[in-house]
């Protein structure tokens, strides 16, 4: 019901694996189980509080099941946070500040969810398949990079500067143009991950844990801007003549003007946590951090 074409086909039987290997780890069963019921209270919350759609909670509800299945709420704690976080803070400020030009409207889908916890779904799998510690440092720099471009877009509405300068070339554009950046939003993000990385002290992690984690999410924030500027798809609508990130406006196809007809927001989100992943592993690594 989740799926398009025959992806069920081959999703279906590797998450079923990774859950009965989950179940057949010591004090797995309990965990998977808690797991389970963690996670209908948390999609239970998130639908009642209109944070996502049915089947963007139905897959928010197995990220959770696998995360605390596997890692425990040490794992499962960070994306709760994040997912709740970037919810409240949308809706706090989206009663102040509505961005005229993102598509993103009503509560959070299924792409939206992946886009933000797919990647920290992916350091899971891979840490139960090493049990190297790495891997939840690597997740929590996802976290601190997605944190960190959620709360720029939001507080940055708050800016009364407008334009804004936007990256790389700092060219002014309007405020909320995908790739502006603002005093407000620059803060907010380093404050939202800098928070975020202070979460590596809980699992034996040190300064230096602390300090990669930071750095990485607050610049991964930073080349999200710079990839919406560049590369995400920007519109006019033909009824109204306003310029939006959404294909269709006042229900008539929008023509694409700048960047990559498939490149939303979604899909530069993704990218940029590809990129921290691929970052912090590095750095990680070389200096000999998180255990590995």
């Amino acid at each position: 019901a989740l799926s398009s074409s025959d992806i069920d086909n081959g999703v279906l039987p590797i998450y079923a694996a990774v859950v009965l290997d989950a179940m057949l780890m010591p004090r797995g069963f309990p965990a998977v189980m808690v797991g389970f019921a963690l996670a209908l209270l948390i999609v239970g919350l998130a639908l009642w509080r209109h944070w996502v759609t049915l089947q963007g909670g139905v897959v928010a509800g197995l990220i959770t099941v696998t995360m605390f299945g596997i890692g425990e709420f040490a794992w499962l704690a960070p994306v709760f946070l994040l997912l709740a976080r970037s919810s409240l803070i949308s809706s706090f400020v989206g009663k102040v500040y509505r961005n005229p030009f993102s598509a993103r409207e009503g509560p959070r889908g299924i792409e939206q969810i992946l886009a933000k916890g797919g990647p920290s779904l992916v350091c899971v799998l891979l840490f139960g398949a090493t049990r190297d510690p790495v891997w939840f440092f690597v997740m929590l720099t996802l976290v601190a990079t997605a944190s960190a471009d959620t709360f720029a877009s939001s507080i940055g509405g708050l800016d009364p500067a407008d334009p804004v300068p936007s990256l790389p070339w700092l060219n002014p554009v309007p405020k909320g143009t995908s790739g502006g950046v603002s005093a407000y939003g620059t803060l907010a993000a380093f404050f939202a991950s800098t928070a975020v990385a202070s979460l590596a002290l809980v699992q034996n992690g040190g300064i230096a844990e602390v300090l990669v984690v930071a750095l990485v999410g607050f610049l991964g924030a930073n080349l999200d801007s710079v990839l919406g500027s560049s590369f995400q798809a920007l519109y006019r609508c033909p009824a109204c003549g306003r310029m939006t990130e959404a294909r269709v406006h006042c229900r008539r196809p929008a023509t694409l003007v700048k960047g990559i007809d498939w490149m939303d927001n979604e899909r530069v989100n993704l990218r940029c946590g590809l990129g921290a992943f691929r970052v912090a592993l590095i750095l990680l690594t070389l200096f000999g951090l998180g255990g590995s």
